[in-house]
């Protein structure tokens, strides 16, 4: 009968040490399971040397190994995704798309001509397609009523900058033509243009064309 009862007790610490990982107790679970086995290992003496040490060596290896596989699978468990919060974090996980005041996605927005409500100082608002949105400029400051083109969605805003006379144009020419969309390729959004001629016509080139926060990256 000692034996007996000596493995009925081994059954019982594996059965402490699975409550203890999957059910809150501040650590009682886990010191009765220790105490089970340090009788588990008593009675197996009481029975034969040998019994014992066969059960001090089940302990020692299988331990280690049944809380590396409890951990490993814990947090996929309810009660582990509660205590970590993981049902809030996938919830969560994919933030709302950005809109204008009106609810259309910023996204739709990008590269299309509008004009400044307010002051960009460098925040303010422009209004692009008859949707007023909150803007930043790239860099330099725009007056109320200037034309801007919509470079990107940064942080949830539009950043713009002053359109130039040929963006102006060929935004006129779209208008006239009854063409909507982006007026440059996504491709070619908010480059730097890497030489600046000063001899140009007036408009074809400007500090606004400089993408400030590009150039501190």
């Amino acid at each position: 009968m000692p034996a007996f009862y000596a493995v009925a007790l081994l059954f019982a610490f594996y059965a402490l040490v699975v409550a203890e990982i999957l059910i809150p107790s501040g650590g009682l679970l886990g010191l009765t399971a220790a105490v089970v086995a340090v009788t588990s290992i008593i009675i197996g003496s009481t029975y034969s040397f040998s019994l014992a040490a066969t059960l001090l060596l089940i302990y020692l290896l299988t331990t280690p190994l049944l809380f590396a596989i409890l951990i490993r699978f814990w947090p996929k468990t309810k009660i582990g995704r509660m205590m970590l919060n993981r049902e809030t974090l996938d919830a969560d996980s994919t933030p709302p798309e950005p809109t204008t005041l009106d609810g259309t996605p910023l996204s739709e927005l990008v590269g299309r001509i509008g004009t400044a409500a307010s002051n960009l100082l460098p925040s303010g608002q422009v209004r692009i397609d008859g949707h007023k949105s909150d803007a930043v400029s790239t860099g330099l400051p725009i007056d109320a009523g200037t034309l801007v083109v919509v470079v990107r969605v940064y942080s949830g805003k539009l950043q713009v900058r002053a359109a130039n006379e040929a963006e102006v144009l060929q935004s006129q020419k779209q208008t006239a033509a009854g063409v909507t969309g982006p007026m440059y390729a996504s491709s070619q959004r908010a480059q730097v243009p890497t030489v600046i001629d000063h001899d140009a016509a007036p408009g074809s080139s400007s500090l606004d064309d400089i993408d400030f926060d590009e150039l501190t990256r």
